[in-house]
């Protein structure tokens, strides 16, 4: 798990909401 938020970290970092972008991706994970 820790290794999927190394490599999204920069796309959240680029993305215009970061924080929606954030909980969209962990609720991708969890699923």
């Amino acid at each position: 798990r820790g290794a999927d938020f190394v490599v999204i970290g920069r796309p959240i970092l680029d993305s215009a909401d970061p924080v929606r972008a954030a909980k969209r991706i962990l609720e991708e994970i969890e699923d």
